[in-house]
């Protein structure tokens, strides 16, 4: 006799790789498939309404702070491109102007 458990799996005992078929267009019907839900649990709100502000404050703060972070990213990286373009411009100018006397 064969034990059950070896030879069929629960669902829960799966392991490996989910597939998840995420194009808009179903390939058998041509048709275009509404958006799916999305597997991850919904906020819980919570009792306490200060506590759902601190969160959404959190949230807020964190959302600045990225938006600040690749601002200056983007600065930074401007300010490189000034410098490189101005050390190119000089250097072109003086090779220009010892060919020229």
């Amino acid at each position: 006799m064969t034990d059950r458990k070896t030879t069929e799996r629960e669902p829960e005992e799966q392991h490996g790789p989910t597939v998840r078929d995420r194009r808009r267009i179903d390939p058998e019907t041509l048709e275009v498939r509404e958006p799916q839900e999305t597997a991850a649990p919904a906020a819980k709100a919570s009792a306490d309404p200060i506590i759902d502000e601190m969160a959404a404050l959190r949230a807020g703060l964190a959302e600045r702070t990225g938006d600040l972070q690749r601002l200056q990213a983007e600065y930074i990286n401007y300010k490189r491109r000034v410098d490189l373009t101005g050390r190119s411009l000089e250097s072109t100018a003086s090779r220009a102007c010892s060919r020229t006397s």
